[in-house]
């Protein structure tokens, strides 16, 4: 799937649904804290990566006191998870803000062991680069990044590599993809990052007016 197949998309839930769909590469700007909880596994495992979704079902009510390690996919069951029991950010957290060494953090030990020492390594450094990127220039979009010469794309738009969330029925905001940003952004403390919609509950799409769903 591409993105021209994704404004087509958009293009036939705008008729489906009396134009009330959110544009599917519009940014909105949130307070990372509002981003509490985590779909696993994404939704993006079985469906394209372009444009916006719109989904049924109770993905968006379904709250476990489950942990997370490093990957959601091999979650059988559809489920929110909070995201003060993500491991990744708890221990990435430490590495940033307690000064853990790397390798004694548990990511490295699980990288270590599924894949090799060396992926482990890469891992830090794309944190660290992170990291550095943030405190030097603030906390920029892709479009920025790109527009500033600090990273390149391959994506006909570079939306399309934002933090993605999706948004429930009675309009929560649940995490989808993009944790190494997500995760930077509350251990930075950072005030709002910009994101973009991936998928939004059918019932709030088909309650709503365009004056309800304004805000994004």
């Amino acid at each position: 799937m591409s993105y021209a197949s994704s404004i087509l998309r958009y293009k036939k839930y705008q008729l489906q649904y009396n134009c009330n769909v959110p544009e599917p590469y519009k940014l909105i700007y949130v307070d990372p804290f509002e981003l509490n909880t985590i779909l696993a596994p994404p939704f993006h495992k079985k469906i394209s990566r372009y444009g916006i979704h719109i989904k049924g079902g109770a993905w968006d009510l379904n709250v476990k006191n489950d942990k997370l390690r490093y990957y959601r996919h091999h979650c059988k069951e559809r489920k929110l998870v909070k995201f003060e029991n993500f491991e990744y950010y708890t221990e990435l957290r430490k590495y940033i803000k307690e000064g853990l060494e790397w390798e004694k953090t548990s990511i490295h030990k699980h990288l270590t062991e599924i894949h090799s020492t060396n992926f482990s390594q890469k891992e830090k450094e794309k944190i660290d680069r992170l990291v550095e990127s943030i405190q030097e220039h603030g906390y920029l979009s892709q479009r920025e990044l790109v527009e500033k010469g600090l990273q390149t794309t391959t994506f006909p738009c570079p939306e399309r590599a934002e933090v993605e969330v999706n948004i429930g029925r009675d309009g929560q905001i649940i995490f989808e993809d993009g944790k190494h940003r997500l995760c930077l952004a509350k251990i930075l403390e950072l005030d709002q990052i910009p994101v973009r919609i991936f998928a939004v509950h059918k019932k709030l799409i088909k309650e709503s007016d365009n004056k309800d769903l304004a805000y994004i």
